[in-house]
């Protein structure tokens, strides 16, 4: 009798187990399939396969590439269904105070469609990059790739360096283009580029190129000057400005920005809020005083 578990299987259909493998993963299964057999009953339990069963099942080759692909495909299915939902019950608590039409947009255009699939693009490239950068960048380094590094210096120096992974994998951030323009996007590239520069910092800092600094110089000032930014914006740029901000602006300053007083003639202009940033603006520019 063949010791190997696969050659007591009956031929499985290609798509079968290219769906078992996208599915569920070796351990995945192994949780599943304890948890299965301590709640079904006896009957049940000898019609479910076992991990090592369903491990020859899937035949799984490229345990790194199908695992990227499966947890894409989950980011892009998670990310597509949750955002239809939040959008569904949005429209759903709109419909009784706005009366207007909402227009029906392609399939291939939906901001859920391309949010999602931007999202899952960016897990799929980064790990498919990275994995590759760092694979090529082993293989440089061994005694067959000397000619290489002899006849291209500079750029065996780029590619062998311990960044080169992480540097190649950032390219995965350009499928971020495919996700809509709207407050959502805006917010991320805020939120990515004030990380980026804390993390900047702590590298420089770690290096010991930031060791004359005063005492009271330190991460924490990325705050106040990311806030000010964000003010500077919220006055000369309102259009690249998340709407929330302006409106925790407008919550938090009642004794700057002060609404229409009770008993004040109506037939006097009082300015509303925008009026008043817009006149900041406006002063900031003539440079007065």
């Amino acid at each position: 009798m063949s010791s190997d578990p696969g050659s007591q299987l009956p031929p499985v259909h290609p798509l079968v187990r290219n769906v078992l493998r996208l599915s569920l993963s070796v351990k995945e299964y192994k949780l599943l399939h304890e948890y299965a057999i301590k709640r079904s009953p006896t009957a049940v339990q000898g019609l479910l396969p076992t991990p090592s069963r369903f491990d020859a099942i899937v035949d799984t080759r490229d345990r790194y590439t199908e695992a990227a692909v499966r947890d894409s495909l989950r980011v892009f299915l998670v990310t597509g269904l949750g955002s239809k939902l939040v959008n569904l019950v949005s429209r759903r608590s709109q419909r009784g105070s706005s009366n207007r039409s909402i227009s029906r947009v392609a399939l291939l255009l939906s901001p859920e469609l391309r949010l999602a699939l931007s999202l899952s693009l960016v897990l799929f490239l980064h790990r498919t990059l990275y994995r590759f950068f760092i694979r090529l960048r082993a293989h440089l380094r061994t005694e067959d790739a000397k000619p290489f590094r002899e006849r291209n210096p500079r750029v065996s120096k780029v590619l062998t360096s311990r960044y080169a992974p992480a540097v190649g994998a950032s390219v995965a951030g350009f499928a971020l283009g495919i996700c809509p323009q709207t407050g959502l996007r805006i917010t991320l590239a805020i939120y990515t580029a004030t990380r980026s520069l804390e993390f900047l910092y702590n590298v420089l800092d770690k290096k010991g190129w930031l060791e004359k600094k005063p005492r009271w110089f330190g991460s924490w000032l990325l705050m106040p000057v990311s806030c000010a930014q964000l003010f500077h914006a919220f006055l000369f740029d309102r259009e690249t400005i998340p709407k929330w901000f302006g409106s925790i602006v407008f919550k938090l300053s009642p004794g700057y920005i002060q609404s229409r007083p009770q008993g004040f003639p109506a037939d006097l202009h009082w300015p509303g809020k925008y009026e008043i940033v817009d006149s900041l603006a406006t002063i900031a520019t003539l440079q007065w005083p």
